[in-house]
Order: C-alpha cells, then sequence, then structure tokens
C-alpha cells in the first residue's frame, strides 16, 4: 500500500490520455497535493527523535537503586537499567543522567541535588568525538597519531 502511494503521481498519468486537458489538469493536480502531503509527512515522521529503547534514554534522569556486588541498578522512567559510572561514583537514591549506551548499558553522570552534573563525570564517548571531530572541521586541528582517543584510554 505504501509503494502505490509513492508512485501515485506515475500511475495518474493515463489520465492525460483519457480525459481531456481541462479535466485532467486539475485531477493530476490533486493528485499531486495529495502525494506532497503524504511525502511531506513520511518526511517529519523519520526526523522524530527517538523516544524508546536504549538510544531514547540518552538525556533522561533517573535513581540508583541498588548497588549489587559492584554493578548498579538505576530506575529510569519506570525502566530498571545496568550502568556503568566513573567518578564520582553514585549510592543508593542518587540521580544520575544518561549520557551514553553500548550493549545495553547505560552509562550515567552522578548529578547533584541542584540537578547539574557533577565535575568529573565521565563524557560520553559520542558526545567526545563529536566535539573531536567539530575541532578539526572548524579549526583544521589533525588528530595527533601518536596519542590514543579519550574512548581509548
Amino acid at each position: 500500500m505504501c509503494h502505490i502511494l509513492l508512485l501515485l503521481p506515475l500511475l495518474a498519468l493515463p489520465i492525460f490520455y483519457l480525459f481531456p486537458l481541462s479535466v485532467a489538469l486539475p485531477v493530476y493536480a490533486a493528485v499531486l497535493a495529495v502525494s506532497a502531503a503524504v511525502y511531506w509527512t513520511a518526511l517529519l515522521a523519520m526526523n522524530q527523535p527517538i523516544l524508546n529503547g536504549a538510544a531514547g534514554m540518552i538525556g533522561k534522569i533517573g535513581e540508583v537503586i541498588e548497588d549489587r556486588d559492584g554493578e548498579l541498578l538505576v530506575r529510569i522512567q519506570n525502566e530498571i537499567w545496568r550502568v556503568a559510572s566513573g567518578n564520582p561514583r553514585p549510592n543508593s537514591g542518587d540521580r544520575v543522567k544518561v549520557v551514553g549506551v553500548k550493549n545495553l548499558t547505560l552509562r550515567v553522570q552522578k548529578m547533584d541535588p541542584d540537578g547539574n552534573s557533577l565535575p568529573g563525570s565521565p563524557e560520553s564517548p559520542a558526545s567526545s568525538r563529536i566535539k573531536r571531530g567539530l575541532r578539526q572541521l572548524f579549526f583544521g586541528l589533525e588528530p595527533c597519531c601518536d596519542q590514543p582517543d579519550e574512548d581509548e584510554r
């Protein structure tokens, strides 16, 4: 069904053979308008942010509910996730912010009571790669081959 809607302007071309131009032109214009509306709606739908799953968790705030032998469990949007965090390590009851996802394990930053991320909390690998790429783009800085990336340290 979806593919037929994409081909609708092409499928409507025989109308010019079957009817006079004074009838075919307005009908074809209506077909083009419907097609454009369908295309526009599809483009808007494809550009929506991810709202579910692990990738949709980035930027969300949660609370540490349990520390099981070094593995933290966090409740975010009524779901319980395993998390990895750097220093400072959050304790049970602390609020955390999701900064990345790797293999269904969330990377989090500990937050202070005001809702700000604490200094020294880990930065997500994606944001560090983006910053590195922007520095290269705008300042022409070439990555040095003898220094490992921040992710590889």
